[in-house]
């Protein structure tokens, strides 16, 4: 992972280092707020709290980012930070 990725992921909450890594594994937030046992609301604005923390505006900008940091390894499971 590179710096910047880790800097973006120390910024996540457990929740939403959870919804990051169903987001890219490509997971609808319906999907996304049954595997976690949360409202689809909570999986909303959690999401808009992971774009804003990235950066970006959408999935496609975000698992574009993932990737670029290297936040993800090639199964998508989420790094942890050290």
């Amino acid at each position: 992972m590179t710096s910047r990725g880790a800097e973006i992921l120390s910024t996540f909450t457990q929740l939403e280092r959870q919804i990051a890594g169903l987001i890219c594994r490509g997971k609808k937030n319906p999907e996304i707020a049954l595997a976690l046992n949360v409202p689809e609301y909570t999986v909303k604005n959690r999401l808009k709290s992971v774009f804003d923390k990235a950066g970006v505006d959408c999935r496609v900008q975000f698992v574009c980012v993932c990737a670029e940091f290297e936040m993800f390894d090639f199964d998508l499971e989420m790094r942890e930070t050290a």
